[in-house]
């Protein structure tokens, strides 16, 4: 079993004490988290167990559901102290094939300036502690669909070929049923990337065949990293992987565009220790040299902040806005009295980012600036509709009819928790056609509005979803297979007429 650090096992017990805060999470995903975790769950609670040591990026939890699978999904939204989106993912917990608690992760997608935050590596220890406090079953993992550069980070993680253990792929992932394999087809990969990084490095046929018995000898993921390409000039990758035994081989291979994905799982109780014992090293050592970067970071503002140069004071205020922590802001406020009016000014706008007071209004104003991306605003609607909705309350009718379905779709909180909300869902996805399928996110719109119906199941909603099966052209399998499921909740005959007209289309023709 991996060992947390003790300062993070605290953390995360004194996470799961407060997961219940903030407003409660809405519909079943309540109850089955609920039994999942042990403990009351609310909005910001489930948040605040996402939330990154850095503290620069607040963490958000939107669009909580339950699936019909029963796992409980959300996405995750990381918001800067400027109102700006700099990390999004998605989370997943449900029970494994022997009933052990999983969490799967979708890749976490972080802007570039914020990747050396410690975010993932930050959010994976995280998620280990929180399956040790509960220790839900003898399997309990971390799993993931490894795809991209998510094949190299998983892999110097511990993560292990999920396909290969006793509990098999990951439940949530996208190849769940498909066979075994993952390594044989990460082998396959490896001599045309040997092939490729031999011709740069002016090695010949020894060397590569030397590579490619390396591979065939691995194991585990952490095995194809560590690959090297004997007599290359520079056999370990370069900067602080290498130091870890990572081979340029290796981060050449899982690094590369054709090489395939592999379902990945971390265990709680360790399947390869060698392996694991890897991954909690290589996670301590991405803490450290991050936390220290960010020391050095936040005292050299600091020592701007004084600076009795106005520009040079300010430019130092505005980078602790961004990064520094709470305790800075006792050095901070004796700078809101200067008698430099506009240093003041500034060191009082600091402080406010610094504790939070005004994230709500900042989120606002990047969301309402249409020269921000469409997909970056409609995140921050949506978590200001689910966590500052006060805040955007007078905005409600402008979203339901924005021509972006992402940004309308930012809208559905705000009209749930409205006293009669089914009507306004009917109208809304009646005002928003398959017929339009060109809009961008105007399935995911659909596709929530008939979750949402099917919850509710009031009889003067029927009519809309009829005519949303009934239309053509036909909506995507995903849409049908949500309608279908929506009209089995009605008893009402109307609803059985079209799930039969359905069916009829679906039999095989007579054979002449």
């Amino acid at each position: 079993m991996t060992s947390p650090h003790p300062r993070a096992q605290a953390s995360a017990v004194s996470l799961l004490e407060g997961v219940g805060k903030g407003p409660p999470i809405l519909g079943p995903a309540r109850d089955v988290l609920r039994r999942m975790l042990g403990v009351e769950v609310g909005l910001d609670g489930i948040s605040r167990l996402f939330q990154p040591g850095f503290l620069g990026v607040r963490a958000y939890a939107v669009e909580v559901r339950l699936a019909p699978d029963q796992a409980v999904e959300l996405t995750l939204v990381g918001v800067a102290r400027d109102g700006r989106p700099v990390w999004t993912g998605t989370r997943a917990f449900a029970y494994g094939r022997d009933g052990s608690l999983e969490i799967h992760r979708g890749f976490d997608e972080i802007a570039p300036e914020y990747q050396s935050r410690n975010i993932t590596v930050d959010l994976m220890q995280r998620e280990l502690d929180i399956l040790a406090l509960l220790d839900e079953g003898p399997s309990s993992r971390l799993t993931i669909d490894a795809e991209g550069v998510g094949r190299y980070v998983c892999a110097l993680h511990g993560f292990v070929f999920a396909d290969e253990t006793e509990e098999g792929p990951p439940v949530r992932s996208t190849r769940a049923l498909a066979p075994s394999g993952d390594r044989a087809a990460l082998l396959a990969a490896v001599p045309h990337v040997v092939e490729r990084v031999a011709r740069h490095a002016g090695v010949g046929k020894i060397s590569i065949e030397s590579a490619v018995e390396q591979a065939r000898l691995a194991k585990s993921p952490w095995d194809f990293a560590k690959l090297t390409l004997p007599g290359a000039p520079d056999e370990l990758a370069e900067g602080h992987d290498g130091e870890m035994g990572v081979g340029r081989l290796g981060h050449e291979l899982l690094l590369a565009k054709d090489t395939p994905p592999w379902r990945a799982a971390l265990y709680l109780h360790a399947r390869d220790e060698r392996t694991q014992r890897l991954g909690a090293e290589y996670r301590r050592r991405k803490t450290a040299r991050s936390e220290a970067r960010l020391a050095e970071e936040i005292q050299t503002a600091r020592e701007m902040s004084m600076s009795s140069q106005r520009a040079t004071a300010i430019r130092g205020l505005r980078t602790l806005a961004m990064i520094a922590p709470p305790w800075v802001t006792s050095d901070i406020r004796a700078l809101t009295t200067s008698t430099d009016r506009r240093l003041a000014a500034v060191a009082r706008q600091v402080v406010r980012r610094i504790t939070g007071a005004d994230q709500g209004d900042t989120m606002l104003a990047f969301a309402k600036d249409t020269q921000n991306s469409s997909l970056s605003r409609a995140l921050v609607f949506r978590v200001l509709a689910e966590h500052y909705p006060s805040h955007i309350a007078d905005r409600e009718a402008l979203l339901r009819v924005d021509p972006d379905a992402r940004i309308q779709r930012s809208s559905l909180p705000l009209v749930a928790a409205r006293r009669n909300p089914a009507p306004n869902f009917a109208a809304i996805l009646r005002a928003n056609p398959w017929a339009d399928h060109e809009r961008p996110g105007l399935l995911a719109l659909r596709l929530e509005l008939i979750e949402r119906l099917t919850r509710l199941a009031e009889p003067s909603t029927l009519p809309a979803l009829m005519e949303a099966f009934r239309a053509q052209p036909p909506p995507p399998p995903a849409e049908r297979l949500a309608l279908s499921q929506a009209l089995v909740a009605f008893p009402d005959p109307r609803a059985q007429v079209v799930l039969t007209e359905a069916a009829r289309r679906l039999e095989r023709p007579d054979i002449p």
